[in-house]
């Protein structure tokens, strides 16, 4: 009987001991996974018609027209919706006195792929990925009223552009797409 109680505690030590074994040798598996989301770059062009970049002007004088075509390209891989801001601002010549007119610098805004809301202008058209919107604008003009008192002043056009994806924000258009990020 000693013996017989001997070889059931010698087989209970085993199986304790394959059993803690295996709880020791558990497996499991991990995965990982890699979720990416589309790029929305824009920049802001700046040309002239024969594609030149356009550079500063000087020596501009009342009653005349200077080319700059500003428009946006979609330099991401998802399609985008648009908008733009515009301030202009003229700053007098040292000595000159009096308060500048920004109204005298006008700019022939495009009104058929543009929509003007709230300060600004939005891009009709959903932007395809390495797309490029229509110019906002071609050209800039300084009015006949612009007297001696604006002489040796400077002109300054800030141009922002925004963009936001499209996809999901589909339906409502571009002003509506802007409007549900406040």
């Amino acid at each position: 009987m000693k013996k017989w109680l001997i070889a059931v505690i010698a087989i209970g030590i085993i199986v304790l001991s394959v059993g803690a074994g295996y709880a020791a040798k558990s497996y499991g598996a991990r995965t990982r996974n890699t979720i990416s989301t589309g790029v929305i770059d824009i920049d802001l062009k700046e040309k002239r018609t024969d594609g030149s970049d356009f550079t500063d002007l000087v020596g501009v004088l009342p009653a005349s027209a200077h080319e700059k075509r500003v428009s946006v390209v979609n330099s991401g891989d998802e399609a985008a919706w648009v908008r733009v801001k515009l301030e202009k601002s003229v700053t007098l010549a040292p000595g000159k006195a009096g308060t500048p007119d920004p109204s005298l610098v006008s700019l022939d805004i495009d009104t058929a792929s543009w929509e003007y809301k709230s300060g600004y202008y939005y891009y009709t058209p959903a932007l395809t990925g390495g797309s490029e919107t229509t110019p906002l604008f071609t050209s800039v003009s300084f009015s006949p009223a612009m007297d001696a008192g604006y002489s040796g002043c400077s002109v300054q056009i800030k141009v922002t552009a925004e963009a936001v994806q499209y996809r999901s924000n589909e339906s409502g258009g571009c002003v509506d797409a802007f409007g549900r990020l406040s």
